[in-house]
């Protein structure tokens, strides 16, 4: 398979096993109903210029009968030219995470999650070449693509704790894993969240008190064998309501708020 490119934010899948998990559902209506859309532009530390945008918009869908929050994310270069695009499918009810797919125009390459209460089902789509993973839903598990919500969701716990641990997927490391013959089971792992300072930021609400967050592995077999701008990521939010994202770091590229719309 081709490489996957890094993403920028975002949104959706889970762990390997074969055992019989604990019904566990990613629920996050409350921080759903707290956005319309929200912007963020792309800065390459090292470039020092603007590379992208980044447009998320939530509204209410029925599909198939049903009311659901369809959350759309674009990704687009400084041009307005759409390079990739993800959807993340929330029942409207509970905020219970239904489904997600993605597609990056410049690779072909896709994904896609049908989630229920105790499976998730992952289809990763490169031309010709498809792996399939059957997920059992686990309590403390997360999906890279609903990482923000959940991060959002635990923002009194971080802030009396300052500290927290939960179980990442990365669905994209699967397919890294497989091309090199490594365990499937490695693209789930062990991460810690700590505080690791309090800013006061400017945002489009003005100024506001924020903490920044690092987030990263707790395995020293995962820190030796996967490259490190894959697995280490910083984070910055709003102390309070909404708790908006502010400032998103992976590898070379921030991702930083530039417009809110509740």
């Amino acid at each position: 398979m081709k490489n996957c490119v890094p993403y920028q934010l975002l949104f959706v899948t889970l762990l390997i096993g074969t055992l019989a998990a604990p019904v566990y559902a990613l629920d996050f209506r409350e921080q759903l109903l707290l956005v319309r859309e929200i912007k963020y532009k792309h800065w390459h530390l090292q470039k020092k210029r603007i590379t992208g945008y980044t447009i998320i918009e939530i509204k209410t869908m029925l599909k198939e009968g049903k009311k659901y929050f369809l959350e759309t994310s674009l990704n687009q270069n400084q041009q307005g030219k759409v390079f990739s695009e993800k959807k993340a499918w929330y029942e409207f009810e509970t905020g219970q995470l239904d489904s997600y797919t993605e597609v990056d125009y410049r690779t072909g390459i896709s994904i896609s999650n049908r989630i229920n209460a105790q499976k998730m089902l992952t289809t990763v789509t490169d031309g010709d070449d498809q792996l399939e993973i059957s997920l059992d839903m686990e309590k403390r598990l997360v999906p890279f693509e609903a990482l923000t919500l959940f991060l959002q969701q635990s923002i009194p716990k971080l802030q009396e704790k300052r500290e927290m641990s939960f179980k990442l997927y990365l669905p994209v490391m699967a397919i890294e894993l497989k091309r090199k013959g490594l365990p499937l089971s490695f693209s789930k792992f062990e991460m810690a969240a700590s505080v690791i300072e309090m800013p006061q930021i400017e945002t489009p609400l003005g100024l506001r008190s924020a903490f920044r967050l690092l987030i990263k592995p707790t395995s020293f077999l995962i820190n030796a064998i996967l490259p490190k701008e894959k697995t280490e990521f910083h984070f910055t939010f709003m102390t309070e309501p909404p708790f908006l994202l502010l400032t998103f770091e992976e590898n070379q590229t921030r991702s930083i708020l530039i417009s809110y719309q509740p």
